[in-house]
C-alpha cells in the first residue's frame, strides 16, 4: 500500500512538472494577471545600474507560465542590485520556491533519489524538465549577470536548490 501511495504522489507531481513543462500559450492573459498578483518585484533607488524591470516582469511571467499552469505551485520572488557570490556587479535574483506541499514533499523524494544515484528515469526528467525551463528563462534576460534559481523546501527545514542559471551558463550542472 505505502508504495502504491508513493508511486501516485510521484506520479501527480510528475505530471504537474510535465504541465508545466509544456509551451502552451492559450489563457496568457490570466496567467499574466496571476504573475502580477503572485509575484514580489522589490523596487530599489533609480540609479545608472538600474535593472531592466521589463524584462525581469516578461521572465517572472513566463516562469509563472511554465510552473503556474493549473495551480499554484510557486511563488516568484524578486530582488534587485544583489551583490553576491555569483557576482560582484549588481544584478537581479529570481527565485522560484515550491510552495505547495505535496510538490515539496515529491521534490525532496527525487532530489533525494537523485543523489544517492537510485533515482528512476521519471525522477530524472521531471527535475531535468525543470531546469531546462529554468534555462530557457535564463537566457531572455538582458543582464548576463542576473540570476534565475528553482528552490524546494526540504522538511529538515533547509532549502535545496534544484536549478540555478544565468543567461550564459548553468551554476547547476542539468541531470543527465
Amino acid at each position: 500500500m505505502k508504495k502504491m501511495i508513493k508511486f501516485a504522489g510521484i506520479a501527480l507531481i510528475f505530471a504537474a512538472l510535465l504541465s508545466a513543462c509544456s509551451n502552451a500559450k492559450n489563457n496568457t492573459q490570466k496567467k499574466a494577471e496571476t504573475a502580477a498578483q503572485s509575484s514580489t518585484i522589490e523596487a530599489s533607488d533609480s540609479n545608472e545600474n538600474e535593472p531592466n524591470t521589463e524584462n525581469i516582469t516578461q521572465a517572472v511571467k513566463q516562469l509563472e507560465e511554465k510552473f503556474n499552469s493549473d495551480e499554484k505551485l510557486v511563488k516568484i520572488d524578486v530582488k534587485n542590485n544583489v551583490k553576491d557570490d555569483t557576482s560582484d556587479n549588481p544584478h537581479a535574483v529570481i527565485t522560484v520556491k515550491v510552495i505547495n506541499d505535496e510538490a515539496k514533499k515529491n521534490m525532496e523524494e527525487m532530489q533525494t533519489a537523485i543523489d544517492s544515484n537510485s533515482g528512476t528515469e521519471a525522477q530524472k526528467t521531471a527535475i531535468y524538465g525543470i531546469q531546462l525551463n529554468v534555462e530557457e528563462v535564463a537566457k531572455t534576460l538582458e543582464n548576463d549577470n542576473d540570476v534565475i534559481s528553482f528552490i524546494t523546501p526540504y522538511t529538515n527545514g533547509n532549502d535545496r536548490t534544484i536549478a540555478k542559471s544565468t543567461k550564459n551558463e548553468n551554476i547547476i550542472p542539468l541531470v543527465k
